[in-house]
């Protein structure tokens, strides 16, 4: 306890060097664990189900049509879960959506349609009453409903009464079965569902099996790998292909563990960003390391003394690591506090659609990696000075007659190798985010090929209770824009089923046939994405006409079937000929004549191609879920509440599922590249930063304790532009020899971002050309005051000091 005592005494009596350590360990610390937070909430810990690793996601795939995951067909769902004995048991379910009117208000609620086995395939038991039976598959059970724990506790007051209620969701009476716990979500994801409804399937009459729109989930049985679970799949495929060839021929499996379904990329994205803020990390502890091999060769004379008395080596090192251990303790606990407000900051920025945000925070998980980071930090910067310690030549430290002692030869070059370390490192971060940002920036220089400013797009669901048929479907959106083009500043008013950019919509990939082309069965043959619109969608969007003509008024109701199709269905099905006047044939549509041709557009995101499309006017297609999209002068705020109000004066009972712009939809598809060039942006500005206050430090000690040498320099003749060019190259090769090796690590590590960067090569010449000659111009910048101190020397005063 004495030699704590006194360790924290002296610190306390340094508190300038104490502040310097501790603010450094701090943001190198808090910045790593606010980033494990990240790692652990959604890449680590294992999903909230019973032994999720043996849950799988079960797609459909058709390689020939670039199709990986697809939905599937209750008719192959039946299929699957009857002759699969890879798989203990499946589920199928799909989205959809209630209105729910409560206090004379409509609100729009996101819930699933799910197999009544899902709770059970799952392991997660109700909270409350009870989940769906095995039997309620049959139809007529549609009207039961369990709720999501945040459900019940903010539309219903947590009332454990409600069980049994019956609640009127669109417009019909459904009853309350049951509530999951706290904490339960299905599909995991960033859409919050907050009620689930059986999946009924007539099993004697099921849809067709090209009407693919069903997810499955499975779970393996015992002792079964997901290697023979896809076998067996495969074959099972095979044998639907033999026996449906117009719907399967073609069409096979594609098997994904549920939690790297679930994360897609995300886990990799969050993998280099830890690996980005790991760098930080160990520039700031060189730096303290530097620091702390400074301040001992400062109590060098002490140490000799002490030494020359018979200390024993333990005995000498042992200040030096008690003032790591002080001092990285502190930092470890100032690092909490940082991670403890950059986990809730990065909680508030992550992009929309970030799997698992809710699972990101400060628990016990990251308390101890804290503590542990801290402690080796500990280890890390104590060894330098520690071993210096027991290093010193106590005869020529006596005998020097200077009142310090300097940094020996092999310490000065320890202190250079670890800001040459420095340097590299901080290299490798400002690679990474120069090829973010300038993948950035030719993402967003991309022209989605449609308007994005001045478009308020409204998404509307209309519940079938009230919108059964398409004669009511079509006349309510049909008065809603009418009224709508009679608003102020209104430039055109049109609807889609499917809203570029969207994460919500009605898509369908529908095969057709062209004449002259070869004849296949229907699973062969080419598909394109089946939209439905009203007129003057494109003249709202702004998307150009190619060939032809656009939709008008009489399209879908004076008995013509038309569509029109867009410039990569024209160029890859009609390469020597012009399509418009030409047939289209597709199962459930008929025959469609092309009467026009329109512009390839980016509809899933600008660093996506563009997708074969085809367009047809609503009264062909009538859907309950549309997106309405207005072209207006106004300011978006005001548009929105006109909006909001016509379609209550068409129906005061219609809720809005969702109002956005088409602005803050392609913002929002770009947002993931933004963060991530955001947050390495900012790991390489603190790694900057610390690489050149260890430049700073270590020079300017550096010059300090060279001032008998610099006076005698200029003693015999060496004027002041000298000294500065012997600091400044003697700097400049510690900060050359850094960015080199820095260069060689990044051109290994760069590789690893492929998968982030747009049209811009992990090897990019430009971007380390110039990140090698900012590095070199900011390493100079930071030795260059003290080599102006160096120049400013009087010989005479240096002489007669030393």
């Amino acid at each position: 306890m004495t030699h704590l005592r006194q360790t924290i005494r002296s610190l306390v009596h340094r508190p300038g060097f104490t502040a310097l350590v501790v603010t450094t360990l701090a943001v190198a610390i808090g910045a790593n664990s606010a980033i494990f937070s990240v790692l652990s909430g959604v890449v680590l810990q294992p999903l909230p189900y019973d032994e999720p690793s043996e849950l799988v996601v079960i797609w459909e795939s058709n390689p020939s049509q670039g199709l990986e995951q697809s939905t599937t067909s209750a008719a192959t769902f039946v299929d699957w879960r009857e002759r699969s004995e890879a798989f203990e048991a499946m589920a199928a379910y799909r989205y959809r959506g209630y209105t729910l009117n409560q206090d004379g208000v409509p609100r729009r609620i996101a819930s699933v349609e799910a197999s009544p086995g899902l709770f059970d395939l799952l392991g997660v038991p109700p909270l409350l009453g009870r989940t769906f039976n095995p039997d309620e598959e049959a139809p007529g059970n549609e009207r039961l409903v369990v709720l999501s724990h945040g459900a019940w506790e903010n539309r219903f007051g947590a009332d454990p009464a409600v069980l049994g209620r019956a609640v009127p969701l669109d417009g019909e009476p459904h009853t309350l079965v049951g509530v999951m716990p706290r904490g339960f979500s299905f599909p995991p994801g960033d859409t919050e569902v907050e009620a689930w409804s059986p999946l009924t399937l007539d099993l004697e009459n099921l849809l067709s099996r090209p009407h693919r729109m069903y997810n499955t989930v499975g779970r393996l049985s015992e002792g079964v790998r997901e290697d023979r679970a896809r076998t067996e799949m495969e074959a099972i495929a095979a044998e639907l292909a033999r026996e449906y060839p117009d719907s399967n021929e073609g069409w096979s499996v594609t098997l994904v563990p549920a939690r790297d379904q679930l994360l897609g990329d995300t886990a990799a994205t969050v993998w280099v960003l830890f690996g980005a803020v790991s760098l930080v990390l160990l520039i700031g502890c060189a730096n303290v390391a530097n620091l702390l091999l400074v301040r001992s060769a400062e109590r060098g004379k002490s140490t000799a003394v002490s030494a020359a008395f018979g200390a024993s080596p333990v005995h000498l090192i042992r200040h030096s690591l008690l003032e790591g251990v002080v001092l990285g303790s502190l930092g470890g606990l100032a690092g909490l506090v940082v991670a403890w407000g950059g986990a809730s900051l990065l909680k508030s920025v992550l992009p929309q659609g970030f799997p698992r945000v809710e699972d990101i925070g400060i628990d016990p998980v990251v308390v101890g990696f804290t503590a542990g980071v801290a402690v080796l930090c500990s280890l890390i910067f104590s060894l330098a000075p520690a071993l210096r310690t027991i290093r010193t030549d106590v005869a020529s430290v006596l005998q020097d007659t200077s009142r310090g002692s300097s940094l020996g030869r092999r310490s000065r070059r320890l202190a250079n190798v670890m800001v040459g370390a420095e340097v590299g490192l901080a290299l490798v971060l400002m690679v990474a985010a120069g090829l973010l940002l300038r993948s950035y920036v030719r993402l967003t220089s991309v022209d989605p090929g449609y308007r994005t400013t001045d478009v308020v797009a409204v998404a509307i669901e209309l519940p079938p209770a009230r919108y059964g048929g398409p004669q009511q479907q079509q006349a309510f959106f049909t008065e809603l824009m009418g009224g709508l083009r009679g608003l102020p500043g209104v430039e055109a008013v049109g609807a889609v089923s499917y809203l570029p950019m969207s994460p919500i919509g009605v898509e369908f990939d529908m095969p057709f046939s062209v004449e002259g082309l070869e004849a296949t069965s229907p699973s062969q043959r080419p598909t394109a994405e089946y939209r439905a619109v009203f007129p003057g969608y494109f003249e709202a969007m702004g998307i150009d006409l190619v060939e032809g003509r656009l939709l008008d008024e009489l399209d879908g109701t004076d008995g013509r079937r038309v569509a029109l199709i867009n410039e990569t269905v024209a160029r890859r099905y009609f390469p020597d000929r012009s399509p418009v006047g030409q047939s289209i044939d597709m199962p459930m549509a008929g025959s469609l004549e092309v009467v026009g041709v329109v512009a390839d557009i980016r509809h899933d995101g600008l660093a996506a191609r563009a997708n074969a499309e085809m367009f047809v006017p609503y009264g062909q297609l009538p859907l309950q879920a549309m997106h309405v999209v207005v072209h207006t002068r106004e300011d978006p705020g005001p548009a929105v509440r006109a909006i909001r109000q016509r379609i209550l004066e068409v129906d005061p009972e219609q809720p809005v599922t969702e109002v956005t712009t088409i602005e803050a939809l392609v913002a929002g598809s770009v947002a993931p590249s933004r963060f991530n060039m955001a947050l390495l942006l900012g790991l390489a500005s603190c790694a900057v930063l610390l690489a050149v206050v260890g430049v700073y430090g270590v020079v300017s000690y550096t010059v300090s304790r060279r001032t008998r040498e610099l006076g005698v320099r200029m003693a015999l003749g060496a004027d002041a532009g000298a000294a500065v060019s012997l600091v400044l190259s003697q700097a400049g090769a510690v900060v050359a020899g850094g960015a080199l090796v820095g260069v060689a690590v990044a051109l290994a590590a760069s590789r690893v971002l492929r998968g982030l960067l747009y049209e811009v090569e992990p090897v990019d010449p430009t971007t380390f050309v110039l990140v090698v000659a900012v590095t070199l111009v900011v390493g100079l910048l930071a030795a260059a005051v003290p080599a102006l101190r160096a120049a400013r020397v009087d010989p005479v005063e240096a002489l007669r000091t030393e």
